[in-house]
């Protein structure tokens, strides 16, 4: 499927029907109401119902034109950070632009909304980032699911597998519908809009094609139905097995939503996200970007997720899996200048905090490494914590009311966000991971060492440390009961601690390159772990 880039998309989105904005805007939105009231000779608010439809994203410019040059005007040559606006009223859609001080306010086109919505130029368009730039008689290059090492299925009565990357390769064999194969290298993108792999089907080694348009013919071989679970728990935890795997072009991180939604950013040449169900693992929904999706966490109401990316922008998207049904970008803000290394979503109230390069603050802070807390429905930047060191991972309290903040191999920081008070536990290490037990008893690190630790989370004493790993632990999690502590490591291990005895209760080794994620899904059937390469396993007891 060819998507539009980001402004596009917003654009379609915003008239489609009854959709509704449940967010509030930024001030700046004041100053582009005001330039249109001026320009039509009444006042237009959003309290007044004058507007048809309204939608906004922040973004940064190269220039203070704000992206809207005029020709024979000159313009500050710096990085400028703003918001665009778009506004629909008695038929017609204006586009603005306004500086993040609201002193550049621009208008940059309007139009009859009874125009077609013109298509961007082939450049902007969503394309594979691992092909070359689309032509017209290319157009955009489709994400590309495959990636090598990994086995695919065919699509099609047969795929055909040539000695060269061409519609003009000589034909090698014919690889029949449901066959699995072994991509090795690629892709290689042709001028007709063909993604091509190498592969190796049954010893003999060629090319074939994964997509033209909007057809696929290769996909990710489908993982294993998952059976029937039970919990796990203290009493069975040594009965974990593999249930089962995704292989996919993803990246190394995961999370679950409370109902049960299993989302795993794309790799590269498939930016964006794909979101699993449990009931049917080989379907992914998927949300595709242009930007790099670096960070993810799924806000507790089921419904939304929020996407950290490379560009140091954080969207949040209604995630609605039925058929036909697409999701809705309903907030775009850039939150930082450059890559988001964490996002955390607040359990009870709409806040989300985002951890990134140089944050995008007025505070009077060092704003390279600060971690910013905002509230997406009034639109508030509502606390920025400032933080030594590029921060590895972050977590909510299950009230709320702690920020847990871990710098990279560095320290832990618990900011009390009501007061703007920065907790440090007297032993503090390098540290790479953090969560929080559900039951509010623990906050859980883990170390460069190898080792996990335990605070309490009221008085951020030492409570044990716990000693197996044999290189850096990569990431923590508690089970929903709080009973136990699952932890990965570099060291190829998974291994499942006892919270209440600190005894380590199973090791399991997954024989991986190197180990990720790990995390329990919300109602503690399943262990999820990423693993390279682009893979998730699924470890679980079935149930009978």
């Amino acid at each position: 499927m060819h998507m539009q880039k980001r402004f596009w998309t917003m654009l379609v989105l915003l008239w489609l029907a009854s959709l509704t904005l449940a967010q509030g805007a930024p001030s700046q939105m004041d100053a582009a109401l005001a330039d249109l009231s001026s320009r039509i000779g009444r006042e237009i608010t959003i309290s007044n119902n004058t507007l048809t439809n309204w939608q906004w994203s922040q973004d940064t410019f190269n220039d203070s034109s704000l992206g809207c040059p005029v020709e024979g005007e000159f313009y500050a040559q710096v990085i400028t950070p703003g918001y665009i606006f778009i506004l629909e009223y008695a038929g017609v859609i204006y586009e603005y632009r306004v500086s993040q001080d609201a002193n550049n306010v621009r208008l940059c086109n309007q139009r009859s909304n009874s125009e077609p919505t013109p298509p961007p130029p082939l450049d902007e368009q969503f394309s594979n980032p691992l092909c070359p730039t689309p032509t017209e008689e290319s157009g955009a290059y489709a994400r590309s699911y495959v990636r090598p090492e990994m086995a695919v299925v065919g699509t099609l009565a047969v795929n055909r597998l040539r000695q060269s990357p061409s519609t003009d390769g000589t034909i090698l064999m014919e690889i029949p519908n449901g066959a699995v194969f072994v991509v090795t290298t690629g892709p290689e993108c042709d001028a007709e809009g063909i993604v091509w792999w190498q592969i190796d089907y049954d010893g003999v080694v060629g090319w074939t094609a994964e997509s033209l348009g909007d057809e696929r013919y290769i996909v990710p071989q489908p993982p294993n139905p998952l059976p029937q679970r039970s919990q796990i728990a203290v009493d069975n935890v040594t009965q974990l097995t593999l249930l089962s795997s995704i292989e996919a072009n993803i990246l190394p991180t995961l999370a679950w939503s409370q109902n049960g939604l299993l989302a795993v950013p794309g790799g590269n040449g498939a930016n964006g996200v794909f979101v699993y169900t449990m009931s049917d693992l080989s379907q992914p929904f998927v949300i595709e970007r242009d930007e790099r999706v670096s960070a993810i966490d799924f806000i507790p109401n089921n419904q939304q997720l929020v996407v950290g990316t490379d560009t140091g922008s954080v969207h949040i998207w209604n995630i609605v899996t039925t058929v036909d049904t697409p999701f809705v970008e309903s907030l775009s803000l850039q939150t930082h200048a450059a890559n988001i290394y964490a996002v955390a979503a607040h359990p009870g109230q709409t806040v989300f905090a985002s951890a990134g390069f140089n944050a995008a603050t007025n505070a009077d802070i060092n704003r390279e490494n600060a971690v910013i807390v905002a509230n997406y429905d009034t639109v508030q930047q509502e606390r920025v914590f400032e933080q030594a060191a590029a921060v590895a991972d972050l977590a909510f309290s299950p009230d709320g009311a702690r920020l847990a903040v871990v710098e990279n191999n560095s320290g832990l920081h618990v900011w009390d966000i009501a007061t703007r008070t920065d907790f440090v536990p007297q032993t503090n290490g390098a540290y790479t991971s953090v969560d929080m037990s559900r039951n509010g008893q623990f906050i859980a690190v883990g170390g460069q060492d190898g080792s996990v630790t335990l605070f309490d989370a009221t008085t951020l004493n030492l409570v044990s440390t716990l000693s197996g790993h044999l290189r850096a632990v990569t990431s923590i999690s508690f089970s929903p009961d709080s009973s136990l502590l699952a932890s990965v490591s570099v060291d190829g291990t998974l291994r499942l601690w006892n919270t209440q005895s600190d005894a380590n209760i199973a090791i399991i080794e997954l024989g991986a390159i190197a180990v990720h994620d790990v995390a329990f899904s919300p109602d503690g059937t399943l262990l999820a772990v990423t693993i390279e390469p682009n893979k998730v396993v699924l470890y679980g007891i079935a149930a009978g």
